[in-house]
């Protein structure tokens, strides 16, 4: 109320005149949410293409198998060895020429000229920041896309775009025999996908009917199918909800574990503590980081969720080009750039991923 003919704040705001005669208290800053980690690249490689279809070279040691010969034991000029003090001569591994596609991810970034000029809050409509934002978009896709379950396809110049094999599709063998590999399923309904050597693509996992409860089984087994091949799996990484999903089972008396432990100073200095996650499983055959990813992908649609194992030694985002930035032609009053990047998902070794598949997008987790 004024006092003495004077307004007070109250009675100026109340004037409903637009625009009001108090200016608004709008912060010159942009509090941005979305700076978020990207787990996946931060954890695999990082190499070149030299082109758009990317080759490398697949190999296995031979089996561990009895090996004594003779002192005197000679080794044939050709051939194996035809009498016991003849040393064979050693059988190649088998190799497999394996290639993935780029794929060509973009963004458009537009802003007028007096867009540009206009002072904003926060300068939203600044051409820098804006860049800044659809890179760090860019980057999303990318985590989003490499570990989707996308059959690789070569494409071509003008109808169709060439697409990357995702990691899951990765994840099994097309080749004679079918080899599962380091596959596990919460329920046994899909179909598998794979490289097939024969066509140099990429096939997507199917997804069954139904899908189960994630099962601590399915972890292991997974895990020791991994390591059996040769691989050192390190990382299981999985959306949200199976994250945690896996926490408040650990916690549980079905848990087939020792007593839940925590390293001095994890976390937090304070003494008073209260943990109810899980971010490290130890295993018969070593150390598996729990990680959660924002943009972790779906099996299928939004009925199947997937966990991905795997050694991440053994994994990189390989660039024909990395992320550039090219002008675009003037077309009115406005500034275009156009960035983009020509990547691909390389996989050295598919004994070093594996999944657990088929698993219900609000399991319980189980034992068995």
């Amino acid at each position: 109320m004024a006092v003495n003919g004077a307004l007070d704040s109250a009675e100026l705001r109340a004037i409903t005149t637009t625009p009001g005669p108090v200016r608004e208290d709008l912060l010159g800053r942009i509090w941005d949410v979305s700076r978020v980690p990207l787990p996946f690249q931060d954890r695999i490689g990082t190499g070149s293409a030299e082109s758009n279809v990317h080759e490398w070279i697949m190999d296995k040691l031979g089996t561990a198998a009895a090996n004594a010969w003779v002192e005197n034991a000679s080794v044939p000029a050709t051939g194996s060895a035809s009498a016991p003090t003849d040393i064979g001569n050693s059988a190649l591994g088998p190799t497999i020429r394996a290639r993935n596609h780029c794929q060509i991810s973009a963004k458009v970034v537009t802003t007028s000229y007096r867009g540009q000029a206009i002072s904003v809050a926060g300068n939203v409509s600044g051409f820098a920041y804006q860049l800044m934002q659809r890179q760090r978009e860019l980057k999303q896709d990318m985590e989003f896309i490499m570990l989707s379950n996308t059959a690789s396809v070569a494409g071509n110049a003008t109808a169709t775009a060439p697409l990357l094999g995702g990691y899951l599709s990765w994840v099994a063998s097309l080749t004679s025999p079918t080899q599962v590999l380091g596959v596990t399923a919460a329920a046994s309904t899909s179909t598998l996908g794979g490289y097939d050597p024969s066509t140099g693509l990429t096939v997507a996992c199917g997804s069954g009917a139904t899908p189960g409860n994630l099962a601590e089984t399915d972890i292991r087994d997974c895990v020791q199918a991994i390591w059996t091949g040769g691989a050192e799996p390190t990382v299981a990484m999985c959306n949200a909800y199976q994250k945690r999903a896996i926490s408040q089972y650990m916690y549980t008396s079905s848990a087939r574990i020792a007593q839940l432990v925590s390293e001095v100073g994890q976390g937090t200095s304070g003494s008073d503590v209260a943990r109810g996650a899980v971010s490290i499983f130890v295993t018969d055959y070593g150390v598996l980081e729990l990680v959660a990813n924002r943009f972790f992908p779906k099996q299928a649609s939004t009925t199947h969720d997937y966990i991905a194992i795997f050694d991440p030694a053994y994994l990189s985002v390989d660039y024909l080009q990395g992320i550039t930035t090219k002008d675009q032609p003037i077309a009115g009053l406005q500034d275009s750039k156009l960035m983009y990047a020509d990547y691909t998902l390389r996989v050295s070794s598919r004994q070093a991923v594996g999944a657990v598949i088929d698993i219900s997008p609000t399991s319980v987790m189980t034992a068995t």
